[in-house]
């Protein structure tokens, strides 16, 4: 297959899905002071949110990953989260919410902002499990959130992620490095309609093949992306061939409402 040239916002994405315009939402950084955040999302069914972690953020990330996978190494915590069969090794933080809610909580607030405007319905249900809370009067209730889980995937050359959902309300998954031999390799094996590839994730929903409805997406994702979805959503990570190695931060995320 013949390289084609793909430009920054669209790299890993089926001609439907290229960004033209981020939208934006203002949310408060640590310091209290206000910042827009970019997001753009892709039109089918659930609201899966994209958009971008800071650098700083990025390498403070990756370099506690690092740090703390070589501590699990030397006590030989590490192991395989899907057995033999899959050889995707990683390990889960321990207490996160100490150290990782005050950073992140600015990127759960913009999916939780973006999702009502995406669907006002989106937390009926949420609000639907406080029996003290009147559901048809969901605009007058905050919808608050708990981490629950936080681990790090360490994605080597013929490794992949079977077809697989989670647990809580919502999955999150940064993308802390993806070498440029996984994109090259991408570029040369990509489907061109659907986007599927090397390295890439891809999320399906409700019947394959059926006319008039999308059905799949999927995205080579970069460094610093962001990718916030509803748990329940079917994904999967295809495998590559380059000898490196793919590393995301994910997460699992419970809503609640008072």
């Amino acid at each position: 297959m013949s390289r084609r040239k793909v430009g920054a916002r669209d790299r890993g994405l089926t001609p439907q899905f290229k960004v033209k315009d981020y939208l934006y939402e203002k949310m408060m950084r640590e310091n209290g002071e206000d910042e827009e955040i970019g997001y753009w999302f892709p039109f089918w069914g659930p609201f899966l949110l994209c958009s971008k972690i800071h650098p700083d953020l990025v390498k403070f990330l990756l370099d506690k990953s690092k740090k703390n996978r070589k501590k699990a190494l030397k006590t030989e915590e590490e192991n395989s989260s899907w057995g033999s069969l899959v050889r995707t090794y990683g390990f889960e933080f321990k207490n996160p919410s100490v150290w990782f809610n005050s950073k992140f909580s600015k990127y759960i607030s913009l999916y939780l902002e973006a999702a009502k405007k995406y669907n006002p319905n989106s937390f009926r249900h949420i609000i639907g499990r406080n029996p003290e809370l009147d559901v048809d009067s969901s605009g007058d209730h905050n919808i608050i959130w708990r981490l629950d889980k936080l681990w790090v995937n360490f994605q080597s050359k013929t490794e992949y992620f079977p077809s697989h959902t989670h647990g809580g309300d919502l999955q999150f998954c940064i993308t802390l490095q993806i070498p440029k031999e996984i994109q090259e390799e991408y570029l040369l094996n990509s489907n061109r309609v659907t986007s599927e590839g090397p390295g890439t994730t891809q999320w399906n929903y409700g019947e394959e093949r059926l006319p008039f409805c999308i059905a799949q997406f999927a995205k080579l994702t970069e460094r610093g992306d962001l990718m916030i979805w509803p748990s329940w959503v079917n994904h999967y990570v295809h495998a590559f061939q380059a000898d490196v190695q793919r590393v995301t931060l994910c997460g699992e995320v419970t809503l609640y409402a008072e």
